[in-house]
């Protein structure tokens, strides 16, 4: 489980990511977010009775989801507001499929910098973003 200061928690907070925030899709999960002016990023996952009437199928989505997230949480970029809103596709999905989706789909949030690199080294901002430390050899 994360801890309470990676969490999004306030209504506030989730209104203003909702109005003022962007998007990125996939096949099983919507990611948004916008920029918090904190030091660190904080995240929510949001599984609504759409994906299963069952509480122990979406729990357990919620535990594996927020598992990939604690994982890899020091590698993600600091000061975003990060909503993950599933869709009913992740049920039919592995633990894998579910984490090489969350992964790519936080990283594209984060891919707005590259217009704010310099030209002589737009090569090395796609390799932090796309690449972060735990996926180099």
């Amino acid at each position: 489980m994360l801890a309470k200061k990676w969490r999004l928690t306030k209504n506030n907070d989730f209104q203003r990511v909702k109005k003022q925030g962007r998007s990125r899709f996939s096949q099983i999960l919507v990611v948004r977010y916008c920029i918090n002016n904190l030091s660190i990023s904080r995240f929510a996952i949001v599984i609504s009775l759409k994906i299963s009437k069952r509480a122990v199928v979406r729990n357990k989505i919620k535990r594996q989801l927020l598992y990939v997230i604690q994982q890899h949480l020091l590698n993600f970029k600091q000061g975003y507001d990060i909503i993950i809103f599933t869709r009913p596709a992740i049920v039919n999905v592995n633990y894998q499929q579910k984490e090489s989706a969350v992964i790519p789909s936080v990283y594209k949030c984060f891919s707005k910098n590259l217009f704010f690199c310099k030209p002589h080294s737009f090569k090395k901002c796609l390799v932090d973003i796309y690449k972060p430390s735990f996926l180099q050899c």
